[in-house]
């Protein structure tokens, strides 16, 4: 029994050893999931005219204790929306605004970026956020899950 006990305890510390070894849960994560579309540069800072696709700093928090510590450890990316302005909206004449968030499964063609022109079209800017690639890559990522941790189903 004392064996068996020195084994477990040896096998504890070789599992701890190489958990921290490989950075922790920042380390498994960053391994286990797939890298994030290349894309330019985030926008510092927008001009009056523009609209269109815009590129943002955005982190990504893929654990709730990443969200508890504060963000520090969440993966830098950059986001991506869509921004549409009315014909009216300049620095002298602001207009109302609205972000449009799309659900679990990404934008669909036919809702986000319509609504996001007919708001700027009645005289509403709009800031569509999401993009084709953050979908695909969340396939990956369910696609990885569902390896590792088959459904009983």
């Amino acid at each position: 029994m004392k064996k068996l006990l020195i084994i477990l305890i040896g096998l504890v510390a070789v599992g701890v050893v190489a958990f921290f070894g490989l950075g922790g849960t920042t380390g498994l994560m960053a391994r286990a999931l797939p890298e994030f579309p290349d894309l330019p540069a985030p926008a510092e800072r927008l001009g009056a005219d523009a609209a269109g696709v815009i590129h943002f700093a955005s982190s990504t928090p893929y654990d709730l204790d990443v969200i508890l510590d504060g963000m520090r450890h969440a993966i830098p990316t950059t986001g991506q929306g869509t921004l549409f302005l009315p014909d009216r909206a300049s620095p002298d004449s602001p207009v109302p605004a609205m972000v449009l968030l799309h659900g679990s499964g990404g934008i669909n063609p036919g809702r986000e970026l319509p609504m996001g022109r007919l708001l700027a079209d009645h005289g509403i800017a709009a800031f569509v956020i999401g993009r084709d690639d953050a979908t695909r890559a969340e396939a990956h990522i369910l696609g990885f899950l569902g390896r590792v941790w088959p459904s009983s189903s």
